[in-house]
């Protein structure tokens, strides 16, 4: 207590500002972000322009929480976060307007590992709309570029830019994420590769094609991971579907 008014006032303020860290700390929580071998690193650095503990700084940077931005589309209607469009089980390649050879390289990859890139497209006239013109600097791409969302919205990777071979960069960026190297000599895939442990029991959808290598891997195996990781897994063996 003081009986100087300007002396209260000031100490006030700073019970105030203070008080901040307390009860308004967004960034703590907010800014988390990790390395992993779930992450392919774009070679940039976490950094922030604020305070990181009060502020919360969204970022496209890997290992980083898919930012909250809203989009729509062309005709009126309601606006939906690009949390709500990703997730859900299922990869997520994010581009931008002029980044549509990353839709066909999606394919291909999808095709070829047997696990659903799902490819998304934000600007004019695309998927979504971007309301507010602020997602590409948002995420930190050029009109051509793309992210990469994980099932449980944590960016996996981002391409600021389109490469000169689209389809073998998300290969090798799915295949390091997704730990599926073949052992040397080898070109058989084990089931207990598809998910890192560093994606805990977060549940997607994997679709195992057996068709190539059926003797390697057996029904029960995958019915049995798909247990242990609490992911619904489609095995497709001679054309014969199990859940």
């Amino acid at each position: 207590m003081t009986s100087n008014p300007r002396e209260g006032y000031e100490a006030l303020r700073r019970d105030i500002v203070e008080s901040q860290y307390e009860y308004h700390a967004h960034g703590v929580e907010m800014n988390r972000a990790y390395d992993s071998t779930a992450v392919v690193s774009d070679g940039t650095h976490l950094s922030f322009q604020r305070d990181p503990e009060l502020y919360y700084q969204p970022s496209g940077r890997p290992g980083s929480p898919l930012p909250h931005f809203w989009l729509g589309h062309r005709q009126p209607g309601p606006r939906v976060s690009t949390l709500d469009v990703a997730g859900k089980q299922r990869f997520v390649l994010l581009l931008a307007s002029e980044g549509e050879a990353w839709r066909e390289a999606a394919a291909s990859v999808s095709a070829h590992l047997g696990v659903n890139v799902e490819v998304i497209s934000i600007g004019p006239f695309m998927d979504y709309e971007d309301l507010y013109g602020q997602w590409r600097e948002l995420v930190g791409i050029e009109t051509n570029g793309c992210i990469l969302v994980r099932p449980d919205l944590y960016i996996a990777w981002r391409s600021k830019s389109l490469v000169d071979d689209p389809t073998a960069e998300l290969y090798r960026v799915m295949s390091r994420i997704l730990n599926l190297a073949p052992s040397a000599g080898t070109k058989e895939r084990s089931i207990s590769n598809l998910v890192p442990a560093a994606f805990g029991g977060e549940a997607w959808r994997l679709e195992a094609e057996l068709d190539r290598h059926p003797q390697h891997i057996k029904v029960s195996e995958v019915q049995d991971f798909a247990v242990e990781i609490g992911a619904q897994v489609t095995v497709d063996h001679d054309g014969e579907k199990q859940a």
